[in-house]
């Protein structure tokens, strides 16, 4: 039931015009987007939130929260799944999450101030006369 309400929530966020990033962000908006009108005789009729959970439901069992982006789960092209062995893992393993690559990230400005505290860390990094040019071309291409 969390996930559907946090699903609502991106429901309600994308009504009020917000953008979702990350190579899931189109796939997700599209649905969500299809969701807010109800096929009938008005063809731009909101559905009511009832509805709306019905609706919403399958996207909602994929969905899993990150700290870096939220994954819409779907093991057959999940990155994070690429690297371990595990048969059929039943979850993502976010802390190998690729959210800037895998098809099932979607970033929201929740994750903001993380992606925003990562540039910070690499932009101080930087400033460190000690590292390397190996080190330093990688915190430029992270930037």
């Amino acid at each position: 039931l969390g996930q559907l309400d946090d699903l609502l929530d991106y429901f309600d966020r994308r009504q009020g015009g917000a953008s979702l990033g990350g190579p899931a962000g189109p796939r997700i908006a599209r649905t969500l987007d299809e969701a807010a009108v109800q096929p009938g005789h008005l063809s731009a009729m909101i559905a009511d939130r009832a509805r709306l959970r019905v609706m919403l439901a399958s996207v909602a069992r994929t969905f899993h929260v990150g700290p870096l982006a939220d994954c819409f789960f779907d093991p057959a092209t999940a990155l994070c799944l690429k690297r371990v062995t595990t048969p059929d893992p039943a979850q993502p393993l976010t802390a190998l999450c690729e959210p800037t690559r895998c098809p099932n990230a979607c970033i929201t400005a929740r994750h903001r101030p993380a992606w925003e505290r990562a540039a910070a860390d690499a932009r101080a990094h930087l400033r460190e006369r000690r590292i390397s040019d190996l080190q330093r071309q990688a915190l430029q291409r992270e930037l």
